[in-house]
């Protein structure tokens, strides 16, 4: 009886993990003119898997002489079900790239199926769907004119899923201090700061 359990197990493990997977639909905004680079960067066979990326990068980084470490997250969802996680670290001096590596992260089988859970969560309560245009909106009214707010020192914060040539990219420079100043769009600004950090929380745990 025991061995018949196990492999019943086994046999589920197999055949979970080693046919192809639906893939959610995801309405994607734009197209690459060329070859999705992140195939290549992360050695990704599956040309048709779902990435998402995510990272923040201090504004001090456009300052010269200083050195900046920026970290980016990679999720990549294949189509026979499983998950890859991968980690980049860069090192920027002078605007200028000094460092650039990659590693990938060891998951558990047990939590892909969380990953794909959130996945569709995402799509169903349209978590992607933030206006671009809003995303980095300065001027706001004031005293029945227009001024401009330029804020110095935040944290530009970056989202993006790709599947083949199809993407979504989502950047806001200094994000908190335009949602603390309700600058026109903060509520998009607000939409892509949650959906990042709701994701680097999941990285870290899973």
């Amino acid at each position: 009886m025991k061995k018949s359990i196990l492999y019943f197990i086994l046999s589920f493990n197999i055949f979970s993990y080693g046919q192809n997977h639906e893939m959610p639909k995801i309405e994607f905004t734009n197209e690459f003119k060329v070859t999705n680079r992140y195939i290549d960067l992360l050695g990704i066979k599956d040309t048709n898997a779902i990435l998402i990326k995510i990272g923040r990068q201090n504004s001090h980084f456009y300052e010269q002489d200083v050195e900046t470490r920026i970290e980016n997250h990679y999720i990549v969802y294949l189509n026979d079900g499983k998950i890859k996680k991968y980690k980049q670290l860069l090192l920027y001096k002078n605007r200028k790239k000094e460092n650039d590596s990659i590693s990938e992260i060891k998951m558990k089988k047990e939590d892909f199926q969380f990953y794909w859970e959130f996945l569709d969560t995402c799509i169903k309560k349209g978590k992607f769907d933030i206006d671009i245009n809003q995303l980095n909106i300065r001027e706001k009214e004031i005293g029945g004119g227009i001024a401009t707010r330029i804020f110095t020192g935040g944290t530009t914060y970056r989202f993006e899923i790709i599947q083949g040539n199809r993407f979504i990219s989502l950047t806001s420079h200094s994000a908190k201090e335009y949602i603390a100043d309700k600058i026109s769009g903060y509520t998009e600004r607000q939409k892509l700061v949650e959906l990042v950090e709701e994701v680097e929380k999941i990285v870290k745990i899973y």
